[in-house]
């Protein structure tokens, strides 16, 4: 979600005149806003949790029963968004690879994917490093490292994994390969890549392939501006997994930021709120009210994000959401701590929008010419530098940068949208 600056309603509608085109039909996502098939699915992974935690009070001295009590509570985690779920699922994980003293891969890549769902990217790399020099399926660490280099800015090693499988259609190499060009600015090689993914996914029949590849090319073809495309995915995750808040919250920004539809886009969001508990939505509907003009309530629900995402049991999973909304000495702490956390350009450009909010624009300036200028393509960093360039007096600068955002406004939703248009 991106950061939330107030407007009102007039502002708004001076800079949003025109109406987009309607391309959802409440009809194709109605069934899914009830989620029938939500509080079964929850029973059964409850009965599976209490079935091993049985098993581990007659034998706690059992890795596989640690980890599969793990992968339920990881699955309560997917469907509710409870967090505590994710804690207690890496504390068992923990405990598997103690009894296995660390020496097994399989169970310190799942560690490994439990510390990246709580962003301690470090932690997941060195438990990758431990697997890899185990031996065993070398080749699924080698993927899984991939993904830690792109979240800790190690690029290079990146291009290497990508170059030595240059010719490889496998599904886990396709959809690497397509993370790395967009990371390259290239969407358009990303989406053609990502759909030979999908082929695959489609040949091999493989439902949880399906929803993954649906949902995250939706989210593709959304910043490419394909919004039907990306519209027609959502719905096509949904038929796979009714219960898909992702694919749900997908919808509701095509309703909020293409359509200029808050309300029923809100009505999506307060239905997955019955059953999900992410503080995102919370930060969606900020946004939401801050189109509607109802500040008082946008300015309300932003303190209540804050004091959610802030919650010690989250970690480091929402310092990137928070970093532009708490005040300016905290958020150039916790900037400072992600730089130290992941060094990504995208870090880096986060570090130098803190530096400008504390009035350190020289500062700010100097980190986006040698750590962030040229090396992203993100839009909220192009928006950053915009503000940057400008407080350094670069009008002309900003000016192109305000320039390529306009393709960006769907990504950016209609709140950044007005701000833009002020620079």
């Amino acid at each position: 979600m991106k950061k939330l600056i107030l407007f009102s309603l007039i502002a708004l509608n001076i800079v949003l005149t025109s109406c987009s085109s309607k391309i959802t039909n409440e009809n194709d996502y109605n069934k899914y806003l009830n989620f029938k098939t939500y509080n079964e699915d929850l029973s059964n992974v409850e009965k599976e949790i209490s079935f091993w935690e049985n098993k581990i009070k007659l034998a706690d001295n059992q890795s596989p029963y640690y980890l599969k009590l793990a992968s339920a509570q990881n699955a309560i985690f997917e469907l509710n968004a409870n967090v505590e779920f994710l804690n207690k699922a890496a504390k068992n994980i923990e405990k598997a690879n103690s009894l296995l003293s660390f020496g097994d891969s399989s169970p310190l890549r799942s560690l490994a994917h439990n510390y990246i769902s709580q962003h301690k990217f470090r932690d997941a790399e060195k438990c990758l490093l431990k697997a890899d020099s185990l031996g065993a399926k070398k080749e699924v660490t080698a993927k899984m490292l991939f993904d830690i280099n792109m979240e800790v800015g190690n690029y290079d090693a990146a291009e290497k994994f990508i170059t030595k499988h240059q010719a490889d259609m496998d599904f886990d190499i396709l959809i690497r390969k397509a993370k790395y060009f967009d990371h390259q600015g290239n969407i358009k090689k990303a989406i053609s890549t990502m759909e030979l993914a999908k082929l695959e996914a489609e040949k091999a029949n493989d439902e949880e392939l399906k929803e993954w590849i649906y949902t995250n090319i939706a989210d593709f073809y959304g910043h490419n501006g394909q919004i039907k495309d990306s519209y027609k995915h959502y719905l096509k995750a949904l038929s796979i997994n009714p219960n898909s808040s992702y694919a749900l919250k997908g919808i509701a920004w095509i309703l909020f930021s293409h359509e200029k539809n808050p309300k029923e886009a809100l009505r999506i969001i307060e239905n997955i709120e019955k059953v999900h508990k992410s503080p995102d939505y919370i930060l969606f509907k900020s946004q939401i009210y801050a189109y509607l003009g109802q500040n008082n309530l946008s300015n309300k629900l932003e303190k209540d994000f804050i004091i959610q995402a802030s919650d010690s049991r989250y970690g480091d999973m929402y310092n990137t959401y928070l970093i532009p909304l708490v005040n300016k000495e905290k958020a150039l702490n916790i900037a400072k701590k992600e730089i130290d956390n992941r060094p990504t350009h995208g870090s880096y450009d986060l570090l130098a929008f803190s530096l400008y909010r504390n009035s350190k624009t020289g500062e700010a300036l100097k980190v986006i010419n040698t750590k962030v200028l040229n090396k992203t393509s993100e839009p909220m960093s192009l928006y950053h530098q915009a503000e940057i360039f400008k407080a350094n007096g670069l009008i002309a600068q900003s000016k192109k940068i305000k320039e390529e955002l306009k393709e960006a406004y769907y990504e950016l939703g209609p709140i950044l949208a007005s701000k833009i248009e002020k620079i």
